[in-house]
C-alpha cells in the first residue's frame, strides 16, 4: 500500500567536481606539487623522474576545441619511466575514491596529492603508452554522443597524430624532453608524461596565477630539498629539473639529484630483495621484520656530494596494539633512520649536528612540524594532516584519534632498534671509510635538548 502524505525528497549529496576540488585546494599547499608527482612515480615504481618548465607557446588553429586555445602557452611538464596501468587509469578519474586507498605499498597514487595541481592549471593533460588524456574539471570542452558535457576525454594515439586538423593539439607533446620517444612516429610513449597548462588568469576553481617568477620560487624551493629528497625511496634513484623557452631541446639541467654507490648492481639488488618482501609483507606471508640497512651518496647538480647512511625496518613483532592498528588504518609499521656522513675532515667531536627533517616517504615542509628534535632525519609510515604538513599527534584534542596513537606507537616502539641499526652501520662505515668518529656522535640524541 503506498502511502498518500506528501513530502519531497530530502538527503545528502555528493559535491560537483569543481566544488571537490576547490574544497581541496582551500586547505593543500602549492609547494608540495613537485612533491607529490614525485611521490605518484614513486608508487609507479619508476627510477627516473623529469620535471620541465617550457615557456613556448604553440600554435591554436588546429585543435579539438577552439576553447582550448588558452592552453597551448607555458606549461610545467613532469615525466616518469613507468607506464599508466589500467588500474592507474581508473584512479585518476576517482580523486575522491581512490582505488589505492587499501594498499599500504601506494602512498600518493592520484588522490588528494594530484589534486594539488590545480593550484597550477585549470586543465591537467597525461600521455602514457598509447593514451592521450585530458581533464576538464570545467566540462566546457567535451560532450558524449548526446552533447551531455564531460569531466574529459581520451584518445588512441593511433587515432591523432597523423589528423591534420588536430596537430596543434598534439604539438605541445612532442620531443619535450631529450631522449624521449618520438611519440609521432611510434604512436606511443615509454613511461607517463603529464603536462599542466599554466593558469594566466584567475578562474572559478583556483584564484592562483603562477607567472614565471612563481614558477623559479617554486623550483628553487624543490632545490633546496634536493639533497634530502631521495633518501627513503625505494624505486626512484635520478630527478632532472629543466628550463625551456626554445625549439631546442635542453640538456643540461637547471637541477639534476641522482644516487651513487660504487656497487649500483648490488645496490639495486638489494632493493629488489626489500621490495619483493615487501609485496610478502602485504600479501600476509611475511612474518619476521624487513629490513633494508644501506650506505649511498646523493649528488646535485652544482657538485654537492653528501654521504648518507639509511636504515629501514618494518617491524612485525613488539605491538600488539601497532598491529591491529596497522590492519584498521592499511599501514605499515615501517620506520626509517638517515644519518649524514661528514667529509672526514673534522678536527673535534660534534662540530656538526643535522637538524632532522621529519619524512613521510618525502619530506615535509620546512616548520616546527617538520623537524624530528633529532640530528638525524625520521621516516615513518605516519598518518599526516589532511594539508600533509604535520603529523597528527596524541594531544589534548587528539587522544582517542587512532592515527595519532599510531603515530606514537611507530615513535616508541619501532623508531629505537631503527636508530641502533643506523648507528651501528655508521661505525662501521667509519671505520673503513676512516671517517672521523664524530660522524657518530653527530647522531647521538642530546638529552640536554629535549
Amino acid at each position: 500500500m503506498t502511502s498518500t502524505v506528501k513530502g519531497r525528497g530530502f538527503g545528502p549529496t555528493t559535491p560537483p567536481l569543481l566544488e571537490y576540488l576547490q574544497q581541496i585546494l582551500r586547505g593543500y599547499s602549492d609547494g608540495q606539487i613537485l612533491k607529490e608527482l614525485l611521490q605518484n612515480a614513486e608508487d609507479a615504481k619508476a627510477s627516473e623522474v623529469k620535471f620541465i618548465y617550457d615557456q613556448r607557446q604553440f600554435g591554436t588553429a588546429t585543435l579539438l576545441n577552439s576553447g582550448l586555445e588558452r592552453f597551448q602557452g607555458p606549461a610545467v611538464y613532469a615525466f616518469n619511466n613507468a607506464k599508466f596501468t589500467e588500474e592507474d587509469w581508473e584512479g585518476i578519474q576517482k580523486p575522491a575514491r581512490s582505488v589505492k586507498k587499501e594498499d599500504v605499498l601506494k602512498v600518493g597514487r592520484f588522490g588528494i596529492g594530484f589534486s594539488s595541481v590545480y593550484h597550477l592549471t585549470d586543465l591537467p593533460c597525461i600521455v602514457s603508452d598509447e593514451t592521450l588524456a585530458i581533464i576538464d574539471p570545467f566540462e566546457e570542452y567535451f560532450t558524449d554522443n548526446r552533447n551531455r558535457p564531460l569531466p574529459g576525454y581520451s584518445f588512441n594515439l593511433k587515432d591523432i597524430v597523423d589528423r591534420h586538423e588536430v596537430s596543434d593539439q598534439l604539438a605541445p607533446f612532442l620531443g619535450v624532453f631529450e631522449g624521449q620517444e618520438d611519440i609521432k612516429s611510434r604512436k606511443s610513449l615509454q613511461g607517463t608524461m603529464f603536462r599542466f597548462p599554466l593558469r594566466v588568469s584567475p578562474s572559478k576553481l583556483c584564484t592562483s596565477v603562477f607567472t614565471q617568477q612563481e614558477i623559479l620560487k617554486l623550483l628553487k624551493a624543490f632545490k633546496e630539498d634536493s639533497l634530502i629528497l631521495l633518501l627513503f625511496l625505494r624505486n626512484v634513484e635520478k630527478i632532472d629539473v629543466f628550463l625551456r623557452n626554445s625549439s631546442t631541446v635542453p640538456r643540461n639541467p637547471y637541477i639534476q639529484i641522482c644516487l651513487s654507490t660504487p656497487d649500483i648492481s648490488s645496490f639495486r639488488h638489494n632493493r629488489i630483495l626489500f621490495n619483493k618482501q615487501l609485496e610478502k609483507y602485504r600479501s600476509g606471508s611475511g612474518t619476521s621484520d624487513i629490513e633494508l640497512v644501506e650506505r649511498f651518496d646523493i649528488k646535485s647538480s652544482n657538485d654537492d656530494v653528501q654521504g648518507w647512511v639509511t636504515a629501514q625496518v618494518i617491524s612485525n613483532r613488539e605491538s600488539k596494539q601497532l598491529q591491529e592498528l596497522a590492519d584498521r588504518l592499511h599501514h605499515l609499521p615501517w620506520v626509517g633512520i638517515a644519518v649524514p656522513l661528514s667529509d672526514g675532515k673534522e678536527k673535534t667531536i660534534l662540530s656538526h649536528r643535522c637538524k632532522g627533517r621529519i619524512f613521510c616517504f618525502l619530506p615535509l615542509p620546512e616548520g616546527d612540524a617538520g623537524y624530528s628534535g633529532l640530528p638525524v632525519h625520521v621516516h615513518g609510515y605516519f598518518g599526516v594532516s589532511d594539508d600533509r604538513r604535520s603529523l597528527k599527534w596524541p594531544e589534548v584534542d587528539q587522544i582517542q584519534n587512532p592515527t595519532a596513537t599510531w603515530n606514537n606507537l611507530l615513535v616508541e616502539v619501532v623508531l629505537p632498534d631503527v636508530y641502533v641499526k643506523a648507528i651501528l652501520k655508521t661505525i662501521s662505515v667509519c671505520k673503513s671509510e676512516g671517517r672521523h668518529v664524530s660522524c657518530v656522535y653527530n647522531a647521538l640524541p642530546d638529552l640536554e635538548l629535549h
